[in-house]
């Protein structure tokens, strides 16, 4: 458990440092992001960030995915990239001043779930297995990310192709997410307990899709 713990505050040490060091180089960059707000360009930051993570995660958790299927889950591998997952919704709390509502409670219900990962087996845990499945999923939409830290940064026709791709990625993760935990939820308190925090996020994911196909 040690291990995926030191990943996690490393990572968030370096999604700390990566904020100032991003808002600079953006400040120079782009006319549109140095006329922000600070508030707006910490938001444009924690996004493009998490995009980032995002994206290196839904690569890098393919083997992952593979191993799932053969129903190997490697406890250590899952956690690290847990870590690695939550840490930037950490810092996104901390630094990010007036976000919604919906995405606090998204990223709180987000740590409650790494804590609980941290002293779970995965290759025994159904519930924990089903939360990889819904992180994965997650991972696999960072394109959406990309477009809110992006579309605060350039013109609209700039950033037309990334809207559209999150525009369609999303509720096409979204349903195949949803489908695969109605799926494998059980009516044990392990799978209620999960599916109540659960609604936390999947409102969260609502209130982003209304926003994108507005």
């Amino acid at each position: 458990m040690i291990f995926p713990i030191c990943i996690f505050l490393i990572s968030c040490a370096v999604v700390h440092k990566a904020y100032p060091v991003l808002i600079e180089h953006l400040d120079i960059s782009t006319d549109d992001f140095s006329d922000l707000e600070d508030t707006k360009k910490d938001y444009v930051i924690k996004n493009l960030v998490k995009a980032v993570y995002l994206c290196i995660l839904s690569f890098t958790g393919l083997p992952l995915l593979c191993c799932a299927y053969f129903d190997y889950w490697p406890n250590g591998w899952i956690k690290c990239m847990a870590a690695m997952y939550c840490s930037n919704d950490i810092i996104g709390l901390y630094k990010v001043r007036n976000l919604p509502t919906s995405t606090r409670l998204h990223h709180s219900v987000t740590f409650i779930f790494l804590l609980a990962t941290f002293v779970t087996d995965f290759q025994t845990n159904s519930v924990a297995q089903m939360l990889f499945i819904y992180t994965y999923c997650s991972a696999v939409t960072f394109p959406v990310n990309a477009y809110l830290g992006l579309r605060l940064c350039f013109p609209a026709e700039k950033v037309a192709d990334v809207k559209q791709v999150a525009k369609y990625i999303y509720p096409t993760m979204c349903i195949i997410n949803w489908s695969f935990q109605l799926v494998l939820m059980q009516n044990t308190m392990g799978h209620i307990a999960y599916s109540m925090l659960l609604l936390f996020i999947v409102y969260d994911d609502l209130v982003l899709l209304r926003w994108l196909w507005k």
